[in-house]
């Protein structure tokens, strides 16, 4: 893994190094899906940027907080927001 501690996709500065929490409103601009499963005190979710043809990335959507932990630390993102948040279950 690189040692950058940090990467920017469009906007948004996100940690190279471990999950993200960022605000809805610091995520406006982002499609984020929930789904019905708990994960970590929140729910299972996916997380994509305004950006055309990018993948999905694995979130925990905390509805009570008003906040989102992106998990952009990945190697990897994924093709829809089902195998982003399915990778949080394993």
């Amino acid at each position: 893994m690189s040692s950058k501690k940090e990467t920017m996709i469009g906007d948004t500065t996100l940690k190279s190094h471990r999950p993200t929490d960022l605000k809805f409103e610091e995520v406006y601009t982002w499609t984020i899906w929930q789904f019905p499963r708990k994960a970590q005190g929140g729910f299972c979710g996916a997380a994509h940027p305004p950006l055309p043809k990018h993948g999905w990335f694995p979130a925990i959507i905390y509805v009570k907080e008003k906040k989102v932990q992106i998990h952009a630390n990945l190697d990897q993102t994924f093709t829809t927001p089902e195998e982003a948040a399915k990778f949080l279950e394993t």
